[in-house]
């Protein structure tokens, strides 16, 4: 359930978990058939689970909703109404969490979706390199100006300008 990424899937899931959730109300716990949904949004037992999820809750409240009578007084259990309220509020909560995942992902997604539009803007290889050509020189010429202005307003202003430095270097 965790690495599902696709929005038809979530929203199966959710539809799933909507039926679950009606037909516990209307019916109880039917193990047959709540088994096979929550079967195709968990998967089977059969597979390693980090933690639990929502099938291990139905099969505990299940087993508490299943005990005799006299097991549920010696025990202090719950009656099975309360069970099924129990676990239907279990299901709004991962209904809940699953459409939090859901919008954490599409703001992930557009995102990356955002990045991966800057990172076509930028250059690859020979293109790169040309404009930071283009850069130096514009610098060069931005600061060659700049002297120039300094020096004639030094000069308009009447005050003593400063020799001409040029420096020039080049790297072989």
């Amino acid at each position: 359930m965790r690495a599902i990424a696709t929005p038809r899937v979530f929203e199966c899931c959710l539809r799933f978990l909507g039926d679950l959730h009606d037909w516990i109300q209307k019916f109880g716990f039917r193990p047959k058939q709540d088994t096979i949904l929550l079967q195709a949004i968990y998967g089977t037992r059969d597979r390693v689970r980090l933690g639990l999820d929502l099938y291990d809750s139905y099969e505990i409240w299940l087993q508490i909703a299943e005990t005799s009578e006299q097991e549920r007084e010696r025990k202090e259990y719950m009656s099975p109404a309360e069970c099924r309220m129990i676990f239907s509020e279990e299901i709004d909560k991962e209904v809940r969490r699953i459409k939090r995942d859901q919008k954490a992902r599409a703001s992930i997604e557009t995102a990356r979706t955002q990045l991966e539009i800057v990172c076509r803007n930028v250059p690859d290889g020979p293109g790169l390199d040309r404009l930071l050509r283009y850069e130096a020189h514009i610098e060069r010429c931005i600061d060659r100006t700049l002297s120039q202005l300094e020096r004639q307003q030094r000069m308009r202003l009447g005050q003593p300008v400063l020799p001409k430095l040029e420096v020039r270097h080049s790297v072989s």
